[in-house]
């Protein structure tokens, strides 16, 4: 007792340290070793001295007795256990031939099993050698499919379903595992916004986007709503299933809207235990880069961009000559911007060891893995500067799950993961106030805009100022035309000091699975404890440093010098600071199960009562949530399929009353393949269609909690009259009527097989998202209110429909060569029928900018070609477009607009939608391998299309904080390239925006790309080289990632995938790799 009250005293200040991972961890391997060290060195074919049961060795006449296991092929089984049967512990396991050697009585009876295979007794008197045949078993062998809080025979699935095994995760080797999921499940679409090591986000739609209010999945891993999906070793996942229509996702009540995706990770098996390690490294590099732009063709496309605007050009011909001449580098530099602040490949090593196995009391699965990721940015050496300010990551995993039988009927599962993840970066908190984000999407456009006109990044040796005086060497140079010392991005990267963020994780939960046969057959019951804990530590050391300003000569008369803008800083490192943070994440699970089968009728059954408590690190107040599900199926004669799945819920995110809902969902399948009439078909060898209908929830609401209150404060001083100075400070008016926005499903699919080779499956979806929670739009302020505080409302209406295919064959020939192709295709479009929008007056060409329109969907200026370019390109082509421009004043060169309402003005009221949303209407993938004695090839493409964006900023425009050129702007519109014919692909340059660089159909680019996501090689050694060294599997090979991409912005700078242009960019791969199973 007393134990137990000073741990619970103990527990606030274990977690408020951030001690919780290193306690995971130390639990993960204390608990793992005594379950597993025992199974570690198993029985091999070698003798084994035996115990007897009823009599003493000397007394029983032995034999040794030695075989060999294979399948109905002849293919030798690796690993099948033999037992003498009513002996105790006398046993061995066959070896990479197959083969064992055993000491037995002379009359033994021997049993063979392995898993996947009908266990086998062979009776040897008489006999020292024999040769055991083992038969497939169809039950176990048949596919399961991991659904809501349990698992179905496939072909019993009724619902929309797909999945991934671990071997194809394991040939991406990008450090996030959403990314490696890109293109290989129909209705998933990955978007990938970032690639810095640490930071590597991934944005997930699943059948597109039915609401504003969030579209991210819901994610489980091992039954448990967890987040961790960036973090997790690939290595430990056993496969991905994702779970889309309402039949699927119905138990998951007010979660389960926007879709499922579940995560099981890999436990022990039966039989010998395999240690696998696998070492790669790889060098990543951008996708995009700026083109190379000299300092000349800079200076020129400058002042042509002036010019335009008629103002003075900023480089003379002196000073454009000396570019082009070379005389000076120091003040008139040719900088390759891209090769001085970016390395061309950055390294990551991936290193990982995992062993599983198990017996007939046991089983675990124990993972350890490292991932260390470096950044593409260069630094100075940190032996230089005292401190590492690079971009990297280390992250660390562990995973333990041990599965053990206390008695025949009731099992015991344990899982303890943890990761520790260590993010080096420059420091933040002085000019971005810690924000990470903005950090970096300041450090990436300002560096990439570097002119490379400008001197620097560090003043030289030997030069003064304009009045002689000396300047020291190797301080930074600030920019030309800028003195903010934010745009010093050489000293942000490297002078300011360095960040480094330690994330540690738990992941733990306690299962206990009890068969409860004695009450009646098929009946089972479970309980499940999960506890998740996560700390986060931030170390920060700052430092400051000297400015100078380069100012080139004019012309030949003049000096070249440098000038001091801020000068004698602390130029040291200060001492680090640290702030934490952490949270955690309870969650409980029971459970009723029942599945038994009576002659052709299958039926099984479910309920299952959970309870969620959790807390942010920013939250005042933890959150809490209630669920009850449950489930039942009937099967006959594995043709008639039938299934309905209920969730009950309730969420403290709504008022007393309003808080629980009832979510049905029932779906049904007919095996046409298993009636009499296409049974044994040769051609048709498997037809199954199924339909579901359904309603789930949503109760996502941003960030905002408990909305139904009024945020109503009192506020001021303590002045003793006028009610001691204060005042009622009004806030956003609660709404005690909202609730969670509710879906309603239907998917209709067929799934076939033709000569048990090629198979298709084909879902058709629609869906009704209701009472989505949004502001109000026509509510006028005069009453008083600003909009923003109005009462958010469940008023919102959206509906979403679409198809995917998935399609696959496989083939094995008698040459030994066995190939397979996999691809799939999805469709998706969403259209907001009501959003409470005020409706534009009839003068606008377009009334609505939501309603009947796809969420996101983008307006702009349509550009009128009847010109034949879509410039303004003659004097009397401008002087009519400045009558009618209201949005500007237009130039020569700028586009020429459609009046659409025909007001004779081009003004907001003509503009219309434009291409698409920036969520991808269509996704798709393909891929194939083909495997030939020991050799493996793979390779996989994913893409999407139908998908928008406005890019006019950053990289496909000229502005930044100096100007930015590309080839693009090389063929920019002139009067001379018109007058000659020549091809304009870009508006006449400009110094600042003007009406070209507004919202049109030019700069609304399509975001549709193909992607080679993957491509390897491999070898693996040949078994007979390899049972020398008692080794199972020697594999080496060759991969890439992100290798080659077709998209149809022509701007090199900008990746399609990303949603921001200044993100961190996505990398491509090479990796090499070696895997050794013991």
């Amino acid at each position: 007792m007393r134990i137990n009250q000073r741990f619970n005293r103990n527990i606030p200040k274990i977690w408020q340290s951030g001690q919780v991972a290193k306690v995971g961890l130390c639990l993960l391997f204390m608990i793992s070793a005594p379950f597993c060290l025992s199974d570690v060195f198993p029985a091999t074919g070698a003798e084994e001295p035996t115990v007897p049961v009823h009599a003493p060795e000397q007394a029983v006449q032995k034999k040794v007795l030695t075989g060999k296991v294979v399948d109905a092929n002849g293919e030798p089984i690796i690993g099948a256990n033999i037992i003498e049967k009513d002996v105790y512990a006398n046993g061995v396991i066959t070896d990479l031939e197959g083969a064992f050697k055993l000491r037995v009585k002379q009359d033994a009876v021997i049993e063979v099993s392995y898993i996947g295979y009908v266990k086998k007794e062979v009776f040897t008197k008489g006999r020292d050698f024999v040769t055991v045949i083992l038969q497939e078993d169809a039950k176990t062998l048949e596919e399961v499919v991991v659904v809501g809080y349990g698992s179905q025979k496939k072909i019993s699935v009724t619902g929309s379903v797909a999945s991934i095994q671990t071997e194809d995760l394991l040939k991406s080797s990008q450090a996030n595992l959403a990314a490696a999921l890109s293109g290989r499940l129909p209705g998933l679409a990955t978007m990938q916004t970032s690639g810095r090591p640490g930071g590597d986000d991934v944005t997930l739609y699943l059948r597109g986007a039915s609401t504003t209010n969030g579209v991210n999945p819901l994610i489980l891993i091992d039954g448990v709503p967890r987040d961790g999906i960036a973090t997790l070793d690939p290595n430990e996942v056993e496969s991905v299933t994702v779970l889309k229509d309402a039949s699927a996702t119905a138990v998951f009540g007010v979660r389960g809207a926007n879709g499922v995706i579940l995560i099981t990770t890999r436990r022990g098996e039966v039989g010998k235990t395999e240690l696998s390690i696998s070492v790669d490294h790889s060098l990543q590099q951008f996708t995009v880069s700026m083109d190379r732009i000299h300092s000349w063709e800079y200076a020129e496309l400058r002042n042509q961009a002036f010019e335009n605007d008629g103002k003075e050009a900023p480089y003379n011909a002196y000073m454009i000559g000396m570019y082009k001449s070379g005389e000076d580098p120091v003040f008139f530099p040719d900088r390759d911007i891209m090769a001085e602040f970016f390395k061309k490949w950055a390294p990551q090593t991936r290193v990982n060891v995992n062993m599983n196995g198990g017996t007939e009391k046991i089983n675990y699965f124990i993972n350890v893995g490292y991932i260390g990721q470096s950044g593409q940015f260069k630094t100075e050496s940190p032996k230089v500067l005292g401190y590492d300010p690079s971009y990297k990551m280390n992250r660390y995993n562990f995973r333990s799950n041990i599965d053990y039988k206390l008695a025949s009927n009731l099992k015991l599962s344990l899982n303890l993961a943890s990761y520790l993840q260590q993010s080096n970066t420059p420091q933040c908190q002085d000019l971005y106030n810690g924000d990470l984000n903005s950090m970096i999407a300041d450090m990436v456009a300002h560096a990439w805009a570097t002119p490379p006109t400008t001197p620097g990044p560090v003043t030289m040796p030997g030069y003064t100022t304009d009045t002689g005086a000396e300047i020291p060497a190797n301080q930074i140079v600030g920019s030309n035309f800028n003195t903010d010392i934010k745009n010093n991005k050489w000293g942000e990267l490297n002078r300011r000091g360095y960040q480094e963020v330690t994330n540690m994780n738990l992941n733990s939960s306690l299962a206990i699975d009890w068969g409860l046969d004695f009450i009646t057959k098929g009946l089972s019951t479970k309980f499940m404890v999960a506890f998740d804990a996560a700390s986060s530590t931030t170390l920060t050391a700052r430092r400051v440093f000297d400015v100078y300003r380069a100012y080139p000569a004019q012309s030949p008369d003049e000096k070249s010098y440098y000038q001091a803008i801020e000068v004698d800083k602390q130029d040291v490192l200060g001492a680090p600071t640290r702030s934490n943070a952490s949270n955690y994440y309870l969650n409980l699970q029971y459970s009723i199960n029942y599945a038994r089968q009576f002659g052709k009728h299958d039926v099984s059954a479910m309920i299952l009562f959970q309870r969620d408590n959790w807390q942010k690190a920013s939250a005042d107040l933890p959150y809490n949530m209630l669920g009850l599900s449950a489930r039942a199926t009937y099967a006959y004669d594995s043709r008639y399929l039938a299934e309905v799945n209920v969730g009950y819920n309730g969420s403290e995110q709504f008022a007393k009353g309003r808080r629980f809902g009832f979510f049905p969902a029932f779906s049904a399948g007919w095996v046409a393949s298993n009636e009499a009439f296409l049974r044994d078909n040769p051609v048709l060898t498997h037809l199954k269609l199924r339909a579901s209908y359904g309603k789930v929830g949503n109760d996502k609401l941003g960030n905002d909690r408990f909305l139904y209150l009024d945020n109503i404060s009192v506020t001021g001083g303590q002045i003793s009259s006028l009610g001691r100075g204060q005042s009622i400070s009004i806030g956003k008016f609660g709404n005690r009527n909202i609730t969670w926005e509710v879906a309603y499903k239907q998917n209709y699919g067929i799934d076939l097989k033709l000569f048990h080779d090629f198979s298709l499956s084909v879902d058709y979806f629609k869906e009704k998202r209701e009472d989505i929670l949004i502001s109000r739009g026509t509510v006028p302020e005069v009453l008083g209110i600003s909009t923003a505080d109005l009462p958010k409302v469940n008023m919102g209406v959206v509906d979403n429909h679409g198809f995917e295919i998935e399609a696959g064959y496989q083939k094995r020939l008698d040459s030994g060569i066995s190939f397979s192709l996999k691809g799939n295709f999805a469709y998706n479009e969403n259209k907001q029928r009501n959003m409470d929008e005020a409706i534009y007056s009839k003068d606008y060409a377009y009334r609505y900018r939501k309603t009947g329109y796809s969420i996101g969907q983008l307006f702009g200026y349509k550009i009128d070609y009847s010109n034949g370019n879509g410039f303004i390109n003659t004097p009397e082509e401008l002087e009519k477009a400045k009558e009618m421009y209201k949005i500007g004043t237009p130039r020569l060169g700028d586009f020429l607009y459609q009046d659409l309402n025909g007001d004779g003005e081009i003004s907001e009221k003509d503009m219309a939608p434009v291409k698409y949303s920036n969520v991808p209407r269509i996704s798709y993938g393909f891929s194939g391998s083909v495997d030939w004695k020991g050799i493996d090839f793979s390779f996989h493409f994913s893409g999407i299309a139908k998908c928008s964006r406005l890019y006019n900023s950053w990289r496909a425009t000229e502005f930044a904080s100096e100007g930015v050129y590309s080839n693009w702007h090389k063929h920019a519109w002139t009067k001379e390239r018109y007058a000659n014919g020549e091809s304009i692909e870009y508006p006449a340059l400009a110094a600042s925006t003007g009406v070209s660089h507004v919202a049109n159909d030019f700069f609304i680019m399509d975001r549709d790309f193909l992607r080679l996501k993957n491509v390897e090689l491999g070898y693996s050694l040949p078994k007979h080289w390899l049972q020398k060294v008692s080794l199972s599997k020697v594999r080496v090979y060759i991969n890439g990632n992100n290798l080659l991409t077709w998209k149809k912005i022509k701007v090199n700078a900008i990746d399609p995938e990303q949603s921001w242009e200044v993100n961190y960019p996505l990398t491509k791969m090479v990796n090499f790799g070696l895997n050794v199973v013991f």
